[in-house]
């Protein structure tokens, strides 16, 4: 009987370490989803207002890479 009640103890733990797992990795993916589209868009913005100032500029100068303008974090 002892041994019944320690088994089913043990697997209502593993459900519950399952099932947070699994909460934890949504959250972790979410957060990996978001963090790339925002550096996605700032290099997309810098490319922008880098293409922007050369027009503005009007100067023959070599256009800096989306990643030389974006500070790296």
């Amino acid at each position: 009987m002892a041994s019944r009640v320690l088994q089913a103890g043990t697997s209502l733990a593993l459900s519950d370490v399952k099932a947070h797992g699994k909460e934890r990795l949504k959250e972790i993916n979410q957060h990996a989803r978001t963090k790339k589209k925002s550096r996605v868009a700032q290099k997309l913005a810098a490319l922008e207002r880098s293409i922007k100032d050369q027009e503005e500029g009007g100067t023959k100068r070599k256009r800096p890479t989306a990643a030389a303008v974006v500070k790296q974090s």
